[in-house]
């Protein structure tokens, strides 16, 4: 049985890069903060405790 080298690396990149893209997705505020989500270095809104999404690179979150 041959094995594709080649076709591993792929995978492999693939799922490094997946997993880079979704590492900043997800913030968790804490409970009695108050978390603002930025984008581009301006305030959008404001984020209550708990688990929320934001867009990587282009959003920012600070408790």
């Amino acid at each position: 049985m041959k094995i594709n080298t080649r076709k591993i690396g792929l995978y492999c990149l693939g799922a490094a890069i997946l997993a880079g893209a979704s590492w900043g997705t997800f913030f968790l505020v804490p409970e009695g903060h108050i978390g603002v989500v930025t984008q581009f270095s301006a305030a959008v809104r404001q984020a209550p405790p708990g688990l929320h999404f934001k867009i990587p690179i282009i959003n920012g979150q600070k408790d």
